[in-house]
């Protein structure tokens, strides 16, 4: 975790400083929000058990510094889904309620094509993160035994790891302080989950 912490200094502060050689403008600070869907590929060859995800919600909040065509920003993020409901896992063995819960701290830098996209004012840009999460993932399941009784059971798992985000869309400068963004966001984080976001964000530059 300090590792990591050193490195989210470097994204917003160092890295600025040495591809440009200059003190800092503090006004070009900002603050970036985030919101939109989380859909989970699940890759059936390795899943353990057959379970089905629900689409879901990303929201976050970063901080970030803006030089030239390059954005640097530090990111906290949460992600909601839940596992539908009633599915057999293994024989007599159903799913009652269940839900996967993503916390996540990431260095992110950006992008942004100085040209324009299609539209005027419609600018394309590309991203990569490097971040922590933990994944809290709960299920109540119950079984059905030969007696013709039930029995409920709770389980519950959490993992913490270091993961990787590709980020790419489109953003519109609506004042000289207020941009939207529109676009896609590729997290991997298990060898069988991927997720996948679809964002709206709305970031306002100092």
């Amino acid at each position: 975790m300090k590792s990591f912490l050193v490195i989210v200094v470097a994204t917003i502060w160092v890295i600025p400083s040495l591809m440009f050689g200059a003190p800092l403008d503090l006004s070009e600070l900002y603050i970036d929000g985030v919101a939109g869907s989380n859909i989970i590929q699940n890759n059936k060859a390795h899943e353990p058990f057959n379970l089905k995800i629900d689409p879901g919600m990303i929201i976050g909040i970063a901080m970030g510094y803006k030089f030239d065509s390059w954005r640097s920003e530090v990111e906290l993020a949460y992600r909601h889904n839940n596992f539908q409901e009633g599915r057999a896992l293994a024989p007599d063995v159903y799913l009652d309620t269940g839900d996967l819960a993503k916390y996540s701290l990431f260095a992110n830098v950006f992008y942004d094509c100085n040209f324009d996209f299609l539209v005027p004012m419609l600018r394309p840009y590309l991203g990569a993160g490097i971040g922590y999460r933990k994944d809290v993932m709960t299920m109540e399941i119950f079984c059905f035994n030969c007696d013709g009784s039930i029995d409920d059971y709770h389980f519950e798992d959490a993992e913490n790891k270091l993961s990787f985000q590709m980020m790419v869309g489109v953003g519109m400068q609506f004042t000289e302080n207020v941009t939207i963004n529109m676009g896609y966001r590729l997290l991997k984080d298990q060898r069988y989950l991927i997720n996948h976001n679809f964002l709206l964000n709305l970031i306002r530059v100092f």
